[in-house]
């Protein structure tokens, strides 16, 4: 029930009580505005309990986790399916929460929804949501206009492969040259060409010959 409703079945019960206080003279016309007051108490009464029911603590949240997004140059935007909301709520218990620039979480009555470590930070004081019949869409305001590769931030990966694992006891002469090979193998014409200078002005020094793939 939203608060201009509770306001006109406040400004009811007081007209209709005076009435009945002041104006009513006959016994049927009392009986009609006594049960109306019932009624209508009955209603601010429902009312009352809603505004005052517990706020449920963080532990009794039910966490959501399907989610969508997609991104413009100043928002990146995640998509909630009120599909996956079993209990209705109203915008009033909608909170959007910023712990820091690099995370957030939203509440939605007795659901949450969180992430943290975006990609990159955010202007949480230019963020916000919207809801729709069907969703609830949050808007990020990015502090940098720039593309995200992904929504949460994640170290690069360096892939270490046990073939370039050295020798300690491999001739520092002999390693060298097998890295240059590797080098000239797996670089581009650029690479190929400085690789083939030093090859041949190593040659003209009179340094160990190496044989080009």
């Amino acid at each position: 029930m939203s608060e201009p409703l509770m306001v006109n079945i406040e400004l009811d019960y007081s007209e209709i009580k005076n009435i009945l206080d002041n104006h009513a003279s006959r016994e049927s016309t009392k009986r009609l505005l006594r049960t109306e007051l019932s009624r209508l108490e009955a209603l601010k009464k429902s009312f009352t309990n809603k505004a005052t029911k517990t706020i449920p603590t963080e532990a009794e949240l039910i966490p959501l986790s399907n989610f969508a997004w997609d991104q413009t140059d100043k928002f990146v935007k995640i998509y909630l399916s009120l599909d996956d909301v079993k209990e209705p709520f109203e915008d009033h218990s909608i909170k959007l929460i910023f712990p820091d620039e690099s995370s957030f979480r939203i509440v939605l009555g007795r659901y949450k929804f969180t992430l943290t470590k975006l990609h990159e930070k955010i202007n949480t004081q230019e963020s916000y949501f919207k809801r729709t019949k069907s969703k609830i869409v949050i808007y990020l305001k990015k502090k940098r206009e720039a593309n995200w590769s992904n929504i949460q931030y994640s170290k690069p990966t360096t892939v270490y492969d046990e073939k370039d694992k050295e020798d300690p006891d491999a001739d520092p002469s002999t390693a060298l040259m097998s890295l240059m090979k590797k080098m000239y193998q797996e670089g581009d014409d650029e690479m190929k060409r400085t690789i083939a200078k030093s090859w041949y002005e190593a040659q003209h020094k009179k340094e160990p010959e190496i044989d080009l793939p």
